[in-house]
């Protein structure tokens, strides 16, 4: 008897990795064939806001509190299951986690539905406003008695709480569905940042919020696609779509401020949702290191109501975006299999043992400062 065969990736091994697994899963390795009996394909999803109050700490760390919410935060999760095996997919609105704290929400989210670690994957959308989600590198100012204000552990609380809320909703809400690939040209968003000077292949920086002059400079290699995985429910007609699209969320501006948005994919999820009617959303952040909107902000004001122009204007072309890849969708099928591939795409790191010492100096007089 032929079995079905679902192999995944184990959780934990930092961002580029997870964004490594999801380019290849949306570059096709779940595939799609006819139904050869061992049950049906079921998706559900699930959504919770996490949102965090007033006077969190924000991405930038120290006195960085949030002051304004432009729009909310969330994290989104998706359950894919075939023949008796599946794969959850959680992603959240925050800018970066770190492998010990990966595994900690790993293990609660096992715990509360069984899901095996190995079959858990998580991803943050790297939005720059949000609050400050680096609890492991916290660990050297509890020392300094300054964690606190750095990062707030009612927070990851909060998050933790919405990791395993999420992935109850998506098993509880598995149902019956075909499955189909589209994608779409995104419209005067992402921009590469490093711009060429001459033919020497020097280059000049440009920000997320630059000056009229960098705007004006041609928009650079990018990936100009979003790619979708789209499920529909075979009885309802209802959608989940996973977005994967490759550009820095940072419509708002890369310096990490004290203010909390999805940026360009939470609103434009949100209005692609609104629009469609019976669709239900959940964006992967891609390779996006040298990507940024920088051409198509509209200013280098930082001022709250310049910010939000711009998320609003980039969240609307990207749900336009999402909307024409969705209205192109066709070749609706059942898998008679998934599997989920991944490589690694890890750096190494730079041993720095000697320069400890000097690290640790610099710290202590960075606290004094401080204080």
């Amino acid at each position: 008897m032929k079995m079905t065969t679902v192999s995944f990736i184990k959780p934990g091994f930092g961002l580029l990795l997870l964004l490594a697994v999801a380019a290849l899963f949306l570059a096709g390795t779940i595939s799609a064939r006819r139904d050869d009996g061992h049950g049906p394909l079921k998706v559900g999803y699930g959504r919770a806001c996490i949102t965090p109050p007033l006077g969190t700490p924000c991405a930038l760390g120290l006195d960085d509190e949030l002051k304004e919410v432009f729009d909310d935060l969330f994290v989104r999760t998706v359950w894919i299951e075939r023949g008796g095996s599946g794969v959850l997919i959680s992603a959240a609105d925050i800018i970066h986690l770190f492998a010990d704290d990966v595994a900690e929400f790993v293990d609660a989210i096992s715990r509360a539905t069984a899901i095996p670690r190995d079959r858990i994957i998580l991803h943050v959308t790297h939005t720059h406003q949000t609050a400050n989600s680096r609890w492991q590198l916290a660990r050297i100012l509890e020392p300094y008695g300054l964690s606190e204000r750095f990062v707030s552990t009612r927070f990851k609380a909060q998050l933790a709480a919405a990791f395993v809320e999420t992935a109850r909703a998506a098993l509880r809400d598995a149902a019956p569905c075909d499955m189909a690939y589209a994608s779409a040209r995104v419209s005067d968003i992402a921009s590469n940042r490093r711009v060429p000077v001459d033919e020497k292949g020097n280059v000049v920086f440009r920000s997320s919020r630059p000056g009229e002059d960098m705007r004006l400079k041609p928009e650079g290699t990018i990936d100009p696609l979003v790619r979708l995985v789209l499920f529909r429910e075979k009885e309802s007609g209802r959608m989940i779509g996973i977005c994967n699209y490759n550009c820095h969320p940072s419509s708002a501006g890369g310096d990490e401020g004290p203010y909390a948005t999805g940026d360009f994919p939470g609103v434009g999820m949100s209005l692609a949702e609104q629009k469609a009617g019976n669709l239900r959303l959940i964006h992967l952040t891609g390779f996006c290191g040298d990507i940024n909107p920088g051409k198509y902000v509209t200013s280098d004001s930082l001022k709250p109501e310049d910010r939000k122009r711009d998320v609003r204007l980039m969240g609307g072309r990207y749900a336009d975006a999402i909307l024409a890849g969705v209205q192109s969708a066709s070749g609706w099928s059942t898998p008679g299999s998934l599997s989920l591939q991944y490589e690694s795409a890890l750096l190494p790191l730079i041993e720095r043992e000697e320069k400890r010492e000097a690290y640790r100096t610099s710290l202590d007089e960075a606290v004094r400062s401080y204080r």
